[in-house]
């Protein structure tokens, strides 16, 4: 049976996830490891047979009870498969103001969504009514905020204003109330806290017709910084020149919504994920875009983006919030691999001592997966690299108990690596209320 798992295994670091399910598939039995029923549902999971999967590791967890991996694996899928059952997948139109045959169809719905942030709207909706391009409907929607934004839509009245109060369901609802009514070739989003520029759809809308078949375009937009009391900090040009499939899994490389797709790519992949609370309803939906239609750079600058200190994103909770939809998300895409081996056969010893490490920690610390983030774990290629990573993010986040776990395995993989000394020995002092001097600059946030 070893010979086999070795050979399973060699399938799958080689991505012939078939084959390897084949082998692990014949080679279970009364005597079938904790390991092995994992390995296989991670297996079935990628091949995306949800059901298969959870199967597996629901009986993994009866062989091991305090397997982490299949825990994590079983918690995760269970969520993500409850979500494919909703039905956002399907594209759906539905007519909430009563006006949806009234005229010709525009070329573009412009999509803007709000929730109590009046004289945001108000710059919002001004920059929009000075587009050069005018065959477009504005499409008010108001996430069950209040009603005086509706007065401010109509004093400003954009090209093709049509409103609509939902009830509050959060921002993905909101973008999905406005797909349902959306009538236009194209579509594109606004936040009530962005302007655009008075090219911006124009430009948008050159590109696409360019291009000839369906697809996304994006251009370089303007990001201005706030403080929490408003005040202007700094701005910066974002530019990402190419985005793929291979990209987009790692981080988001859309900024806000400032985009413009054709109605076939929504036709295609379905409505926002209202259960996706964060902002991973829209890089979700991104990555499903990518499966099927090609994104175009406009290598112009048409907008801004305003990006405003917000307590709750530098908390603990924001963070794990934040772990927790993108671990989500990702089991949606299956790009999540937790393996009780390594991608790499040459940390398999390394990777083994941390498998009983986080089984450790998962025994020790409530909901641990909504504390780290997954994606990486199995790939990671260094032995120590995933661990005080994870350290280097916890401790900028003041989780400094579960930051020095991270560091202590961190140090076990690889005790002679100099940083992690210096880290230690840093984290001793902060400990006993002193100012260590070996701290590292905090990873830029977002991209975690």
């Amino acid at each position: 049976m070893n010979d086999a798992y070795e050979r399973a295994k060699a399938r799958i670091r080689e991505n012939r996830m078939e084959e390897g399910a084949g082998i692990l598939k014949a080679s279970l039995g009364n005597g079938a490891s904790a390991p092995m029923l994992n390995d296989l549902g991670v297996c079935e999971y990628l091949l995306g047979n949800f059901d298969r999967g959870l199967e597996l590791f629901e009986q993994a967890l009866k062989k091991a009870p305090s397997f982490c991996l299949a825990r994590i694996n079983l918690f995760y899928l269970e969520k993500a498969n409850a979500l494919v059952q909703k039905g956002y997948l399907n594209f759906r139109h539905l007519d909430h103001d009563g006006i949806a045959d009234a005229g010709p169809r525009p070329k573009v719905s412009l999509i803007v969504r709000t929730y109590n942030r009046l004289d945001l709207l108000r710059e919002a909706l001004l920059s929009v009514s000075k587009q050069t391009f005018r065959d477009f409907e504005t499409v008010v929607i108001n996430d069950g905020g209040a009603k005086e934004a509706e007065t401010i839509a109509k004093e400003i009245a954009p090209p093709g204003l049509r409103y609509f109060l939902a009830e509050h369901g959060g921002p993905a609802a909101a973008l999905n109330r406005g797909l349902e009514m959306a009538r236009g070739n194209y579509i594109g989003f606004l936040d009530d806290d962005d302007i655009i520029y008075p090219n911006h759809l124009e430009v948008l809308v050159k590109r696409l017709e360019q291009e000839g078949k369906p697809g996304l375009a994006y251009p370089d937009v303007k990001i201005v910084y706030f403080d929490a009391a408003g005040s202007l900090i700094r701005s910066e040009i974002n530019i990402e020149e190419s985005i793929d499939l291979a990209k987009c899994i790692r981080y988001d490389p859309v900024v806000s919504m400032l985009i413009l797709a054709s109605r076939a790519c929504f036709e295609k992949v379905g409505m926002f994920i209202e259960e996706l609370v964060t902002t991973a309803h829209d890089w979700e939906m991104w990555l499903r875009i990518l499966q099927h239609y090609p994104f175009y750079h406009v290598s112009e600058v048409t907008c801004e983006y305003e990006e405003r200190v917000r307590p709750d994103r530098a908390t603990r909770k924001g963070l794990f919030e934040r772990y927790y939809y993108s671990n989500l998300m990702h089991y949606l895409h299956r790009v999540i691999s937790l393996f009780s081996f390594p991608k790499l056969a040459a940390n398999e010893k390394s990777y083994q001592k941390a498998l009983v490490e986080m089984d450790r920690l998962d025994q020790k610390y409530e909901r641990l997966e909504h504390r780290i983030r997954l994606r990486g774990f199995y790939e990671f290629a260094s032995p120590y690299g995933y661990f005080y990573d994870r350290y280097l993010i916890l401790r900028d986040f003041g989780d400094m108990k579960l930051a020095r776990e991270f560091l202590g395995i961190a140090l076990q993989l690889k005790p002679l690596e100099p940083k992690i000394w210096l880290s230690r020995l840093s984290a001793s002092l902060a400990g006993k209320g002193e100012q260590g001097d070996a701290r590292e600059p905090r990873r830029p946030q977002g991209r975690d």
